[in-house]
C-alpha cells in the first residue's frame, strides 16, 4: 500500500453553473449596473437568489446577447454532469459566487437563514456533490417572464 497521498485535481466550474454578481455581469456585457437591474425587474434575465444576493449565470447573459443580436432564442445549455463528482469547500465557494463561511452556515441545518447544502467528508477533506450543487442553483432560479428568455433558466 503507497504511502503517497492520489494528488487532487480541481474540477472544472461547468459553462451553465457560472455565476457572477451584478456587477460583474454588468462589466462582462459591458453595460451599466441599472441596466441589469432593469433587465431583472422586467422579468427579461433569469437570476439566481442564494440569501439575499442576487447572482447571474454567464450562459444566460450569452444567450440574452445572442437572443438580442440574433433575434431567435438559443437552444437551452446542457447540465451534463459526471455523477458522482465532488468538489471541495472552495471550489463550491467558487461556484456558488459565496464565501466559504456562508457554506458552513448552509451546512448547519438548524440555521433558518440560506439555503441548505450538506458537506461529506472524505478523509480530512470536506467536499460537496456536484449534484447537490447544481440542485441548490436551479432550486433557486428564477426564470425570466418577457423576453427572447421567457420561461427559461438559461
Amino acid at each position: 500500500m503507497s504511502a503517497h497521498p492520489v494528488p487532487f485535481t480541481p474540477f472544472p466550474i461547468p459553462d451553465h453553473l457560472v455565476l457572477l454578481d451584478r456587477l460583474s455581469a454588468a462589466e462582462r456585457v459591458r453595460c451599466h449596473v441599472a441596466t441589469l437591474d432593469r433587465w431583472i425587474a422586467a422579468g427579461r434575465l433569469p437570476v439566481v437568489r442564494l440569501g439575499d444576493r442576487v447572482l447571474l449565470r454567464v450562459s444566460s447573459l450569452e444567450a440574452l446577447a445572442e437572443a438580442t443580436a440574433t433575434g431567435t432564442t438559443p437552444p437551452g445549455p446542457s447540465h451534463a454532469l459526471p455523477a458522482g463528482a465532488r468538489v471541495t469547500r472552495a471550489e463550491a465557494a467558487q461556484w456558488l459566487n459565496v464565501g466559504e463561511t456562508s457554506l458552513k452556515t448552509w451546512a448547519n441545518p438548524d440555521t433558518a437563514q440560506g439555503p441548505h447544502l450538506r458537506p461529506e467528508r472524505m478523509g480530512r477533506r470536506i467536499t460537496y456533490r456536484t449534484a447537490d450543487i447544481t440542485a441548490l442553483i436551479d432550486a433557486h432560479s428564477c426564470p425570466a417572464t418577457s423576453g427572447p428568455l421567457a420561461g427559461r433558466i438559461a
